[in-house]
């Protein structure tokens, strides 16, 4: 605690009064930047990469895949089949490759920059199948309710977006929705036919399996991920720190966290994952690792090193981080 004494003659001084303002305010900001720390044992698995990670999916406590790459040089899949003792790679594309979706242990699709768009079947060949897209801008989401139905989002530059849906077994979309005066950047699926995609500036809501979108009426920061635990609580976080949060199926947002706000410390978020409506993590750049167990009104920070981080997943009580320059770090949910 501690206290402020102020000479009442001098504060009739418009100068002194704008510099108070600022005073406290800094005041104000240094408090509610401070945030407890947690102790977290985190593990880093050793990859055979150096490129960035830009996503995980965890199958079971043995299988894991991620995929990753370099923007103009190639893309790149990796994959452990012993919980992480050794990771495979192998190169899939000639750029990088941004996103995976697992509907169910047989089936994988992977999309990526130039509209990179993979398919494969485990059950039926060792193999992923490349598919061509209808056009060139970048996919940066992509999430498959089951073996037909699929959603990928994408674009570029802030304000081109579009969206593909699949609604069939050959694994060509049927609907293409473009352009979009917002960047996609990631979706979900709710049920078959509830679907959530955010962007730049904007959060859609479908409720008829992706043929149709509604914007909700919340916007403010470059929304790069979301996430539900269950159908009807789910949060979206931003790039330049943003935090919203949804109780009723993605109908109505509350902004828990305005990261333009003044006093608001600047963070640069990249993904949320929440294991119950509950309890949570975010990650971001320089080794941003935040945890909540009340639904996010208040973050622990945990420790790590200082790395961009930029996908987590969590499974069976252990978590999967991935990150720049080929770093996979393990820890106990």
């Amino acid at each position: 605690m501690f206290k402020i004494f102020i000479n009442l003659e001098v504060v009739k001084n418009p100068y002194f009064y704008k510099m108070s303002i600022l005073f406290l305010g800094s005041l104000f900001f240094l408090s509610s930047c401070k945030k407890d720390r947690l102790a977290l044992l985190v593990v880093e698995q050793h990859t055979p990469t150096q490129a960035s990670v830009h996503d995980i999916v965890v199958i079971d406590e043995n299988t894991s895949y991620a995929v990753g790459g370099v923007r103009w040089e190639h893309g790149e899949y990796l994959q452990t089949h012993d919980g992480g003792t050794t990771w495979l790679s192998d190169t899939l594309a000639n750029s990088e490759l941004n996103n995976l979706s697992f509907p169910n242990n047989n089936h994988g699709y992977i999309v990526g920059f130039r509209t990179k768009y993979f398919h494969k079947d485990f059950s039926s060949t060792n193999n992923w199948e490349f598919k061509q897209l209808d056009t060139q801008e970048a996919l940066h989401g992509v999430a498959f309710y089951d073996e037909n139905l699929g959603i990928a989002v994408g674009g570029g530059s802030f304000h081109t977006g579009l969206i593909f849906r699949f609604n069939n077994s050959n694994g060509i979309p049927d609907t293409l929705i473009y352009p979009i005066e917002h960047e996609m950047r990631d979706v979900c699926f709710l049920d078959a036919n509830t679907a959530i995609a955010v962007g730049y500036g904007i959060v859609l809501k479908s409720t008829d399996g992706g043929l149709n979108w509604t914007p909700n009426a919340i916007d403010g920061d470059f929304f790069y991920s979301v996430h539900f635990p269950n159908a009807l609580v789910g949060y979206s976080i931003g790039f330049t720190g943003a935090i919203i949060k949804t109780t009723d199926g993605g109908e109505s947002w509350k902004k828990l966290r305005n990261g333009n706000k003044l006093f608001t410390s600047r963070e640069k978020f990249r993904d949320v994952f929440f294991t119950t409506p509950d309890i949570g993590y975010i990650v971001g750049d320089k080794g941003l690792f935040w945890k909540t167990e009340d639904g996010a009104d208040s973050w622990k920070i945990i420790e790590m090193p200082e790395v961009d981080l930029n996908a987590i997943h969590v499974r069976n009580g252990k978590g999967h981080i991935a990150a720049d320059d080929g770093r996979i770090f393990v820890f106990e949910d």
